[in-house]
This record gives structure tokens, sequence and C-alpha cells, in this order.
């Protein structure tokens, strides 16, 4: 569970079930950093209680962040 500043976790990932479970806490955290981190922004918050709603901005902001991530 990774934790920030509001009152539900960032991310919560379960694994204790598999086979592996470090390494498919790794794969778990790759694939949330793909475009979940990037949703979550959108999210309704402390300092922003509506969040963005409209789907095209939020397609446009994760498209955004994963170019920028992408150039450097």
């Amino acid at each position: 569970m990774i934790c920030g500043d509001q009152e539900w976790p960032d991310l919560d990932l379960r694994v204790d079930d598999h086979l592996d479970p470090l390494a498919e806490l790794a794969r778990l955290e790759k694939v949330s950093r793909e475009r979940f981190v990037h949703f979550m922004r959108m999210l309704p918050s402390r300092r922003d209680r509506v969040g963005v709603t409209d789907r095209d901005a939020v397609e446009s902001e994760i498209a955004k962040a994963l170019a920028a991530e992408g150039s450097s």
C-alpha cells in the first residue's frame, strides 16, 4: 500500500496469493505506472473536490504525461 496525503491509498496492490509475490508486486507496480498514476491525478482530492470528469481531458493529460516520460 502506498499512501499519500489523501484519506485513501494512492495505490493498493495485493499479491499474497501469488506463487512469486515479490515478482508479481514489481510487475503490478510497473503496470500501474503506465496509466493509473497519471489517471489518479485527475481524481477528486482535498485540493480539487470535483477532479476532472471529462474523459477526453483525462485521456489528453495521460497522453501528455506518457509523452513527457518518453522524452526524458
